[in-house]
């Protein structure tokens, strides 16, 4: 049995959904559209000198893994300089304002966000997403979170109840054939 989540490949092509969706399809990058997304919590604000040095360290990691193909932050779209030039940078409250707008920082909270070299459906994807768990953040508080990472937590979930249900559909219908005919070994014999 092979487990997954519908994508709207399975709607017809009649579907606005589904012409939306093959429309991006041919138009994007389908991994720049659902990269993986990590939130970050720094225990200063993120605008700190220590926080960037923490979220530039972290982000550097995340780059050297394999299937890695680009990490983006609030850092990279300034230029990835020292920590100290960065802040630097961020000293006029409107260009904190600005990252704030686009929903890259805001106060103890960045998004770093992850394109992998893998389509996000993929096997491999997923295999990246458990590596990305694994990493050490030092300081920083690490979620992985986005469309892929739902995938790969759905799936794992329903794979950790399947048995629990098999034995559960099984003693509910050993049951119903135990009183349907009045046998202990006959149920045993059709389950």
């Amino acid at each position: 049995m092979k487990l997954g989540v519908p994508t709207a490949e399975v709607l017809p092509p009649s579907y606005e959904s589904r012409k939306g969706d093959d429309l991006l399809k041919q138009t994007y990058d389908v991994r720049e559209a659902n990269p993986i997304q990590i939130i970050v919590e720094t225990h200063g604000t993120v605008w700190e000198r220590a926080a960037i040095r923490d979220i530039q360290a972290y982000s550097d990691k995340i780059r050297h893994t394999s299937g890695v193909n680009q990490v983006r932050s609030f850092i990279t779209v300034l230029g990835n300089h020292p920590p100290a030039q960065t802040a630097a940078l961020l000293g006029p409250n409107r260009m904190k304002q600005r990252f704030e707008e686009q929903k890259l920082a805001k106060g103890h909270a960045a998004l770093l966000v992850v394109v992998p070299r893998s389509d996000p459906e993929s096997a491999e994807t997923a295999s990246l997403i458990r590596q990305l768990r694994q990493i050490d953040s030092g300081p920083l508080h690490a979620l992985v979170t986005g469309r892929a990472a739902y995938r790969v937590d759905m799936l794992e979930r329903i794979n950790r109840g399947f048995p629990a249900m098999i034995g559960f559909v099984m003693l509910v219908t050993y049951a119903v054939l135990l009183s349907a005919f009045r046998s202990v070994l006959l149920p045993m014999k059709l389950c």
